[in-house]
C-alpha cells in the first residue's frame, strides 16, 4: 500500500525552498467556507491541516500558495497511476481512496530485487514523477494500509506474522476506527 501526496511547483520565485517544505495547500468550498482539501509536508509543519478554513491558513501562513482542489483530476491521475504501475511493477492494483494505492506484490518482488530494493525503486520511481509516496509491505492489507498512512517511515517493510505489533502503537484511526 502507498499514500501519494502530489508536490506542486513554486509559483512564487522569492520562495527558495526545496519543493517538499513549500507551503502549499488545496481548497475546495464546503457549504458556505473554503476549506483545505490537502496540505504539504512543508504546511503540515507550519500547522496547516485539511479541514482549516482559508481564512484562518491566510492569517497563519501568509506566504502559503493556495490552489483550487480538483478532485477529478486527482482520481484521474491516480487511476492513470494505478495503470502505469500495473502494466510495470506488479499485474494487481487498486486504489485504496483519494491518495491511495494498494499494489499485491506477492510472487514479483523477486523480479525487482526484493521487497526492500523493490519499494525503494517504486518511491525514487514516484518521486521523478512528483509523488511524495510512502509505502509499507505487509501481510494484510489493512497492516499495509496502517503503516502507510501512520507509520512513521516512508518505507515500511512488516516481517511477516508481525503485523500486530507493528500496527499496536498506532492510533485507532490506523485501524480505520473512531477514536472511541
Amino acid at each position: 500500500c502507498f499514500d501519494a501526496g502530489r508536490s506542486a511547483p513554486s509559483q512564487r520565485p522569492d520562495v527558495a525552498l526545496p519543493g517538499h517544505a513549500l507551503p502549499i495547500v488545496t481548497v475546495q468550498k464546503i457549504g458556505s467556507q473554503v476549506e483545505v482539501a490537502a496540505a504539504s509536508p512543508g504546511a503540515q509543519a507550519l500547522g496547516l491541516a485539511i479541514g482549516m478554513v482559508l481564512t484562518q491558513v491566510r492569517a497563519s501562513v501568509p506566504h502559503a500558495i493556495v490552489r483550487d482542489a480538483d478532485p477529478a483530476g486527482d482520481a484521474a491521475e491516480l487511476n492513470a497511476l494505478a495503470i502505469l504501475l500495473a502494466r510495470r511493477w506488479t499485474p494487481v492494483v487498486a486504489v485504496s481512496d483519494h491518495d491511495g494505492l494498494f499494489l499485491d506484490i506477492s510472487g514479483v518482488t523477486h523480479l525487482h530485487g526484493g521487497e526492500a530494493r523493490f519499494a525503494r525503486r517504486l518511491v525514487s520511481l514516484l518521486a521523478r514523477a512528483g509523488f511524495a509516496a510512502r509505502i509499507a509491505i505487509a501481510d494484510t492489507a489493512g497492516a499495509a494500509w496502517a503503516l502507510a498512512r501512520h507509520g512513521e517511515a516512508r518505507i515500511t517493510l512488516c516481517p511477516p506474522g508481525a503485523q500486530a505489533d507493528a500496527v499496536a502503537p498506532l492510533p485507532a484511526a490506523a485501524l480505520r476506527l473512531e477514536d472511541k
